[in-house]
C-alpha cells in the first residue's frame, strides 16, 4: 500500500530522529524539585528512557534502578482496573493523526511502589515524530508523583484556611467570643467590638463575667463554669438559647447564644456565637400585639371569616360559628375546609387560593356551594386573601351566606317564568305543573298537588300532582268541599290552610288515611287559592314523607305559588269568557251573529265540495215588544231564555242555532235531502214557540214568523242565503205572522203544501192576566 505522505517529524530541529531525547542540567535538576521524571518512547523497539535524575521519591518505582524501560515492564506495575484506560488513552494519542499531535495527553493509574505499595503517578505525553502513512514513531512526556503533589498544595491550603478562617471570623455578622477554662476572653471579633461597646484589646484577658453579663447572672454563669469543669455536663452547651447581655454603658439588651465546647492543649476553651436580638424582639412582640388586634377584629367581624393552613380550619370567627350551625370552634378547628365545599367547587377553590398569581390579584367573590355539618346546604360566595397567622403563610376565608338572596332570585326567575307562560297564552294545566314542579326544586322535601273546583264550587277535581303517584290520586279521586275531606277538602271548605302534621292520627284524615299512609305520605299543608273578591278556586298541597310540619320557607313560597296559581286560574277563565262572549250570546247561551257567519261559512265549503243542499231560517219573534212594554225587561229576558231553550230542543245535534240579536234568530240545517225536512223543522218551532209561557204567575203566548232559504236555489254565498231568508220572514209577517215560508217556488215545491204554511192555532188577544199575540 503506497503512503499517502513521507516521513514527518514534530520535534524540534534540534533532536534527532531516532536518539533518545536529552534534558539540560537545569531542566533535570527542576524535575527532580517538583518529583517528575522526563520520559521518552521509542516506540520501534519499544524503549522507554527515563531522565537520568530520578529522585528518592520515585526511586522505588524504576525495577532495578535503571533508566531505560519498556512498555511491557510499564503494564506490570499498573494496577488491573485501571489497565483498560491505560490502553484506551494510549491508543487514541498514537493514532491521532499529524493535524492531533499538539495535544497533550494526560492518564492518572496507581502504580505498584515496591516499598510503598500504590503510588498515585500522572503520566502527560504527546507524540513528537511520525513515519510513513503517520505511524507514531515516538512520544515524549513526564511522569508525576501526585502525592508529592498533593502535600505541597495542602500545605500551602493550611495556610490559606487559617487566612480565610480569620477573615471570616473578622467579617461574621454574628459576636463570636472565646473563653478558656477559667472564664477569660481570649477572643473578641469585630461584631462583638460593634455589639457590646468594648475593643478587643480592652476585653482580652478579662473575665467574660465581668465584660457583658449583668450582676445578677454572674454568679450563676460562675458556678456553671465550675460544674462543667468537674462534671463535663451543662444544660446550656451547643443549643441556642436566649439571655440577657449587657453593653458597655450598662444597658441590658437580649441575645441569643449558642456555646461550643473544644479541647486546646487538653483544656476546654468555649466559643459563644451571640446574636443582638432586640430588634428580633420588637418585631416578635408587634406581631404579638398585631396577631392580638387581627383576632379581635376577625372575631368582631359580622361577616364569617376563617383562617385556613394546610387546608385546615386554625381560626374562625363567631359569624363563622352561626354560619356552620356549631357553637364552640373546637368542633370545626383542624378540619379540612374541603369537608364543607361541594365537590363540585374543590377545583375553583384551589384555583383561587393556591394557583394564582402572586402580582394578580384574585377575584373579589366567587360563587360557590357548602354544606353545614349537620348535612344543611348554603349558598355561598368567598373572598379569599393570603395573610401571615402564627408566623406561617395562611389564607383568610370571607364567607357570605347568600342561600336566601340566591332562594328569592330563583323564586323571581320562576315567577318570572310563569306569569310569561300565562301571558302568552300557555294551557292552564301546563301552567299549573309547572308551579307545582317550581315548589318541589324549592321546597326540597315536598310533593305538590294543586286541584280546582267545579263550577258550583262544592267539588275538588282535576289534580295537577306530577310527582304524587297516579294511584294515590286515583284513590283520593274527587274530593267534597266539606270538612274531614282531608287538608284539601277542608282548606276548599273554611277558606284557610289547613296544617296536617301527621296524619296518621289527624281526625281530618280519618276517610282516607290508609290511601295516603300506604303510598308513605305522612304529612299534608293544604292552602286555598283565591281569586278577585276571595272567591275560592281551588286548593294547594304539599305532601310530606316525614310526620312534619312546613318551614318559614315553604309558607313563604305557598303564599306566592298560591298567588300565580290564582292569577293563572283565573286569567283562563277570563280568556275563556271573552271567548265565550265573542261567540256565544251571554242572555241564552246560544252561539252569537259571528260564530252562526263561521258555521254558515263551513257549510258553503262543504256544500260546494260534496254538492250537498242546506237551509238557512230567519225567525221573528211577534210583538216581542209588548212583552218588554208590559212586564219589564227581565220578563222580556225570561221568555227569551225559554224560547231559545225550546228552539235548541227541536233541532238535530248537527244543526245549529243561533241568536242575532233583540227577539231574531237564524237556524242552520245541514244534510239537507229535501225541502220538506226544513218545512218540518220550521213547524215544529212554530208549535214550541205558541205554547204558553208562565211569568211571576201570569201566562204569555208568542208566536214566530220563519223565513226559510234553501242552498243553492235561493243564494250561494252567505249573504245572498241570509237577506234571502230574512225576505221569506217578512213575507209570512205579511201573510198574518206565526207561520213560515220558502223564499222561492221551486223550494218549496219539496214541501207537499203551498209556498205558506199558517198555524191552525187561534189567535189571542191581551185580556187581563193574559197576554195575546194575532
Amino acid at each position: 500500500m503506497q503512503c499517502l505522505s513521507p516521513s514527518v517529524s514534530v520535534t524540534s530541529n534540534t533532536l534527532r530522529a531516532g536518539s533518545p531525547l536529552l534534558l539540560d542540567e537545569s531542566i533535570s535538576l527542576a524535575l527532580a524539585a517538583a518529583s517528575q521524571i522526563a520520559f521518552d518512547w521509542q516506540i520501534a523497539d519499544d524503549r522507554l528512557y527515563l531522565n537520568g535524575r530520578v529522585t528518592e521519591e520515585l526511586k522505588s518505582l524504576i525495577p532495578g534502578n535503571g533508566t531505560v524501560w519498556r512498555t511491557a515492564t510499564l503494564a506490570t506495575l499498573i494496577h488491573d482496573s485501571d489497565k483498560p484506560t491505560f490502553y484506551r488513552k494510549l491508543h487514541e494519542a498514537l493514532r491521532g493523526g499529524v493535524d492531533n499531535d499538539g495535544a497533550m495527553h494526560r492518564i492518572r493509574l496507581r502504580l505498584q511502589d515496591s516499598q510503598l505499595g500504590w503510588r498515585h503517578i500522572e503520566i502527560s505525553g504527546k507524540v513528537i515524530e511520525r513515519g510513513e502513512c503517520g505511524r507514531a514513531l515516538r512520544m515524549a512526556g513526564i511522569f508525576a508523583d501526585l502525592e508529592h503533589v498533593a502535600s505541597r498544595e495542602s500545605k500551602d491550603n493550611v495556610n490559606a484556611q487559617e487566612k480565610i478562617n480569620g477573615a471570616i471570623l473578622t467579617a461574621a455578622l454574628d459576636c463570636i467570643v472565646s473563653i478558656n477554662h477559667l472564664g477569660e476572653i481570649i477572643s473578641f471579633n469585630q461584631s462583638a467590638e460593634q455589639t457590646f461597646g468594648y475593643a478587643s484589646t480592652d476585653v482580652i484577658g478579662k473575665k467574660l463575667a465581668d465584660v457583658i453579663i449583668p450582676a445578677e447572672w454572674r454568679e450563676h454563669h460562675q458556678q456553671g463554669l465550675k460544674r462543667y469543669l468537674a462534671t463535663g455536663e451543662s444544660t446550656l452547651l451547643n443549643r441556642r438559647i436566649e439571655v440577657t447581655a449587657q453593653h458597655a454603658d450598662g444597658s441590658l439588651f437580649p441575645v441569643e447564644m449558642a456555646v461550643v465546647p473544644v479541647t486546646v492543649d487538653n483544656k476546654p476553651v468555649f466559643t459563644a456565637f451571640i446574636r443582638d436580638i432586640s430588634e428580633l424582639k420588637q418585631t416578635q412582640a408587634m406581631l404579638k400585639d398585631s396577631a392580638r388586634r387581627y383576632r379581635q377584629l376577625v372575631d368582631l367581624s359580622p361577616e364569617a371569616i376563617l383562617v385556613v393552613q394546610h387546608d385546615a380550619l386554625a381560626l374562625l370567627n363567631r359569624a363563622a360559628l352561626r354560619l356552620f350551625g356549631v357553637s364552640k370552634s373546637d368542633e370545626l378547628l383542624g378540619r379540612n375546609i374541603f369537608n364543607f365545599i361541594d365537590a363540585d367547587f374543590h377545583a375553583l377553590f384551589r384555583e383561587c387560593a393556591y394557583h394564582g398569581r402572586s402580582d394578580v390579584p384574585p377575584p373579589s367573590f366567587v360563587e360557590q356551594r357548602w354544606t353545614r355539618p349537620d348535612g344543611a346546604t348554603l349558598n355561598v360566595e368567598i373572598g379569599i386573601s393570603k395573610v401571615i397567622f402564627d408566623d406561617a403563610p395562611a389564607l383568610q376565608v370571607v364567607v357570605r351566606d347568600i342561600t336566601e338572596r340566591k332562594r328569592a332570585e330563583a323564586i323571581q326567575l320562576g315567577q318570572n317564568r310563569i306569569l310569561n307562560m300565562v301571558a302568552t297564552g300557555v294551557a292552564l294545566p301546563e301552567i299549573l305543573t309547572e308551579i307545582a314542579r317550581f315548589v318541589e326544586g324549592q321546597s326540597e322535601r315536598g310533593l305538590c298537588a294543586i286541584m280546582q273546583l267545579d263550577a258550583e264550587r262544592n267539588v275538588l277535581g282535576a289534580p295537577i300532582a306530577p310527582s304524587l303517584p297516579p294511584s294515590y290520586l286515583s284513590g283520593i279521586g274527587e274530593l267534597p268541599a266539606t270538612p274531614g275531606k282531608g287538608s284539601c277538602g277542608t282548606a276548599a271548605y273554611r277558606g284557610e290552610p289547613v296544617i296536617v302534621k301527621n296524619i296518621e292520627t289527624d281526625p281530618l284524615w280519618a276517610e282516607h288515611r290508609t290511601v295516603a299512609l300506604t303510598h308513605g305520605l305522612k304529612a299534608c299543608a293544604s292552602w286555598p287559592i283565591f281569586g278577585r273578591n276571595r272567591k275560592v278556586l281551588g286548593t294547594f298541597a304539599l305532601y310530606m314523607r316525614e310526620a312534619t310540619s312546613p318551614t318559614l320557607e315553604d309558607l313563604q313560597l305557598f303564599s306566592i305559588c298560591t298567588d300565580l296559581a290564582g292569577i293563572a286560574i283565573e286569567s283562563r277563565a277570563s280568556e275563556e269568557r271573552i271567548r265565550y262572549l265573542a261567540h256565544y250570546d251571554g242572555l241564552t247561551g246560544l252561539p252569537n251573529r259571528f260564530l252562526f257567519k263561521e258555521y254558515l261559512d263551513l257549510a258553503l265549503r262543504n256544500a260546494q265540495r260534496h254538492g250537498n243542499r242546506f237551509a238557512v231560517l230567519f225567525l221573528d219573534l211577534d210583538k216581542f215588544k209588548e212583552i218588554n212594554d208590559t212586564l219589564g225587561h227581565d220578563a222580556g229576558d225570561h221568555v227569551l231564555r225559554e224560547i231559545a231553550k225550546r228552539m235548541r230542543n227541536c233541532l238535530r245535534e248537527t244543526d245549529k242555532i243561533a241568536r242575532m240579536g233583540g227577539d231574531e234568530f237564524y237556524v242552520l240545517i245541514e244534510e239537507l235531502g229535501h225541502g220538506r225536512y226544513a218545512a218540518e223543522v220550521a213547524q215544529k218551532l212554530l208549535h214550541e214557540a205558541a205554547r204558553p209561557i208562565m211569568i211571576n204567575g201570569t201566562e204569555c203566548r208568542l208566536s214566530v214568523s220563519i223565513g226559510i232559504g234553501i242552498y243553492p236555489e235561493d243564494g250561494t254565498t252567505s249573504t245572498a242565503l241570509l237577506k234571502n231568508a230574512d225576505n221569506a220572514m217578512y213575507g209570512a209577517k205579511e201573510r198574518g205572522k206565526n207561520a213560515f215560508q220558502f223564499f222561492s217556488t221551486p223550494a218549496a215545491n219539496d214541501y207537499d203544501a203551498a209556498t205558506s204554511f199558517q198555524c191552525t192555532s187561534a189567535p189571542h188577544w191581551l185580556d187581563g192576566k193574559r197576554i195575546g199575540v194575532s
